[in-house]
């Protein structure tokens, strides 16, 4: 209460107020660093949770697009382990990891006709 008093007695008598203290300039900079922290760090969670949830989803004879760009179709699954068996051609066999792995162009062949026959 004191400090609002002298405040309006030197507004009354023409002086400028007393300067806010500098951890009062900073507090909306600091804010904003929290928020943003915050929100880096729960996206990062999600993009990992999708992530595993892909790779879990692969199933055997699902037709695959690779990050280097090579599109196969699994032939083979190992429960345990990151690493899969891509069939390229009748005779070339590719073993990649999981993490390889960008699309699943069955799940998404099989995604647009579900919603063709909502339509």
């Amino acid at each position: 209460m004191a400090m609002w008093v002298s405040i309006l007695l030197a507004q009354a008598e023409g002086s400028p107020p007393a300067p806010a203290p500098l951890w009062w300039n900073l507090a909306p900079l600091g804010a904003l660093l929290i928020v943003l922290v915050v929100n880096m760090l729960l996206r990062g969670n999600r993009d990992k949770r999708e992530a595993e949830f892909f790779q879990k989803g692969l199933r055997k004879n699902d037709r695959v697009l690779t990050s280097a760009g090579i599109f196969g179709v699994v032939s083979s699954l190992p429960e345990v382990g990151d690493e899969v068996t891509l069939k390229i051609d009748e005779s070339a066999r590719l073993k990649v990891t999981r993490s390889s792995i960008q699309r699943n162009l069955t799940r998404e062949e099989e995604a647009a006709a579900a919603r063709e026959q909502k339509k």
